[in-house]
This record gives C-alpha cells, sequence and structure tokens, in this order.
C-alpha cells in the first residue's frame, strides 16, 4: 500500500496489479465496468455528507464515488504544485472541507440500480432535500444551485 499525504489527511491506495491501455492508461481490469450496458445493475446512488448534513448527490458505478476524496486530494496537490486543477462546484465543496479538516463521508443511498433507475432516483432524492431546506452543491436538477462553495459550506 502506498500512502499519499495532503495537509492532515492520508489516504491510502492499493498497490495491486495494474495494466497499461492501448492508449497507455493504467487500469485495473477487475473494476472497469461495461459502459455499452446502461441497463446493467451496476449502478448506485451515493451522497456526500459532513456532520450528518449532505450536500452533494450523485450517481455512479464501480469506484466513481469511494475514489472522489483521492481525486479531490489530487487536484489540491496540483494546485499546490502550480498546476491548473479541475474543479467543479461539488468538488470544490469537498475541497473546503478537507482543508477545514472535516472528511466528507460518502453513504450509498441506492444499489444494484440500473442507469435510468438511478437518474431518477438522484434527481427525487436532491428534490427532497432541498424540499427540507439543505443546500446541495448540485449544478442539475436543482432548481436553486448554489454560486460558490461559501454558500454550501456553512
Amino acid at each position: 500500500m502506498r500512502v499519499d499525504w495532503v495537509g492532515k489527511l492520508s489516504i491510502r491506495t492499493d498497490a495491486r496489479r495494474f495494466y497499461k491501455s492501448d492508449s497507455g492508461k493504467r487500469y485495473n481490469p477487475r473494476n472497469m465496468p461495461n459502459a455499452k450496458r446502461p441497463e446493467a445493475t451496476e449502478w448506485y446512488v451515493y451522497q456526500f455528507e459532513v456532520r450528518h448534513v449532505p450536500f452533494y448527490v450523485g450517481i455512479g458505478r464501480a469506484a466513481r464515488a469511494s475514489d472522489r476524496l483521492r481525486w479531490v486530494c489530487s487536484q489540491i496537490k496540483r494546485e499546490l504544485n502550480g498546476k491548473p486543477p479541475k474543479w467543479t462546484l461539488h468538488t470544490r465543496v469537498i475541497k473546503s472541507f478537507i482543508l477545514s479538516l472535516e472528511i466528507p463521508r460518502c453513504h450509498f443511498i441506492r444499489r444494484n440500480s440500473s442507469r435510468k433507475d438511478a437518474l431518477q432516483y438522484e434527481k427525487r432524492r436532491i428534490e427532497h432535500l432541498i424540499k427540507h431546506g439543505f443546500v446541495l452543491a448540485n449544478l442539475q436538477n436543482n432548481p436553486n444551485p448554489p454560486e460558490s462553495p461559501e454558500q454550501v459550506v456553512r
């Protein structure tokens, strides 16, 4: 295992066998979902929370949700090294929480869905949370998306 550090946050990455594709990118063949089958029940809906308060709802498959913290930390490192980071609103919110030493938790709220079902459930979940007064960093399906991470991180 390799441990990467960003501030006081450590992220463990598994150093199992990886393969290179024709394009030269590394991949683990066991984690490669079949993108050509959206009806396959490999999709899930997840939400990120801090102090049990949700701030983002999304869909994914394979390691989409569980890899977000590692990816945000890699963007923080890029920024510290003077390279341009690739931020979206919800990743800037995650970054704000990480830098304030509050680590967001990922909760899987629905598993084993088709892509269509996961998208429908995500939309309903976002509507439900907004109706109950939560401020979400979602840009899609959010009638009043925040303009900055500060509106979400309170």
